[in-house]
């Protein structure tokens, strides 16, 4: 098993609002975390998207989960600042999201 890819399982695990969401880790390595989720109704928007919280709540998950594998073990990440574009609507009848980490740090 990578780095800390334990403590990322433990992570995902533990957190209640991303079980609540049903947000589901499929598999992390060295630096990457892959996740998938699929949405209920509750989950969209007026238009039917997928509400943008719910995406942002994927990636940010994501993101630290790739950024755990990468630290000593003991040692833990937390969101201090998070930017996203959106480019398009998310739809669909599921989600996947990948996070690489490009630097440590």
């Amino acid at each position: 098993m990578a780095g800390n890819a334990e403590h990322v399982r433990v992570m995902f695990e533990r957190s209640d609002f991303i079980r609540s969401l049903g947000i589901k880790l499929e598999d992390v390595g060295e630096g990457w975390c892959e996740a998938t989720f699929v949405p209920a109704e509750a989950h969209r928007q007026q238009h039917g998207f997928i509400h943008a919280g719910v995406v942002y709540t994927l990636a940010d998950h994501v993101a630290g989960g790739a950024a755990g594998t990468t630290l000593p073990a003991g040692k833990d990440v937390i969101t201090v600042e998070n930017k996203i574009s959106y480019l398009r609507p998310a739809m669909g009848e599921s989600l996947r999201c990948r996070g690489v980490v490009l630097r440590t740090g």
